[in-house]
């Protein structure tokens, strides 16, 4: 028997649903994988969601009509997703508060030394790797952080 999570991350990439896809590996992916189940069942009447992917495997018709109440619900995470960041950003300006601001400078002055480190200061082998992965990890921070400030790049 094939798991719930394969089936609808399949039947989300053959339709191109991608904000349902990356909600599918995310930490609700089994609730996101039930309800694609769910409106899968709903389109094709089918009992369980491996008959309900097979029948719209099989028939183009219920393959449209599941791709199109499939982009509805896409659009609609979509949606949720780009209003959980405003939030964020609306929060912080209205309270103002100065610890973002702190923590970016502080953030960004352990970056900037790391790499100061690992050009002008001979670091030995061993440290130096570890200096070398905690630098990585302050990079995926810096560009969180980044991304806080001036939004993503994802064009939505």
């Amino acid at each position: 028997m094939i798991d719930p999570i394969s089936i609808a991350l399949s039947l989300a990439a053959k339709y191109a649903l991608p904000k349902i896809g990356e909600a599918l590996f995310g930490s609700k992916g089994e609730e996101v994988a039930r309800q694609v189940g769910a409106l899968a069942m709903e389109v094709t009447g089918k009992g369980t969601m491996a008959e309900a992917a097979d029948a719209i495997t099989a028939d183009p018709a219920l393959a449209l009509e599941f791709a199109q109440k499939g982009r509805e619900v896409d659009l609609e995470m979509a949606r949720l997703h780009q209003k959980d960041r405003a939030s964020a950003r609306d929060m912080q300006k209205v309270t103002r508060s100065w610890i973002p601001a702190i923590l970016a400078v502080m953030l960004t002055i352990a970056v900037v030394t790391e790499i100061g480190l690992l050009f002008f200061v001979a670091v030995p082998i061993p440290n130096r790797e570890l200096l070398i992965k905690s630098l990585s990890l302050l990079e995926g921070v810096f560009i969180t952080m980044a991304t806080f400030y001036y939004g993503s790049a994802h064009k939505d």
